[in-house]
């Protein structure tokens, strides 16, 4: 059997508040992830030709335990995350 991953992209509006959320899938189990987040803590913060690195992506761990997934998206953040089912 071919191994299947989900991609789902997160964006987290809020410019003051962290939100955390369940991901469950159903008739799969989530065996393995990475998540890709991109945010700064200057909601007006932005590349330019003089400060290349202002935004980064980021790449925090992301803890698997064999159920759904719970991910904390920080403010004004859009993340990526792959989970392998």
């Amino acid at each position: 059997m071919r191994d299947k991953a989900l991609v789902l992209t997160v964006v987290n509006p809020s410019v003051s508040e962290t939100r955390v959320a369940e991901i469950n899938v159903r008739s799969a189990n989530i065996s393995s992830g990475t998540v890709t987040v991109l945010t700064h803590s200057d909601i007006h913060a932005h590349n330019s030709f003089e400060l290349r690195d202002a935004v980064r992506p980021q790449t925090p761990a992301l803890e698997i335990k064999g159920g759904p997934v719970t991910g904390t998206f920080r403010p004004a953040s859009v993340s990526k995350m792959v989970l392998n089912l």
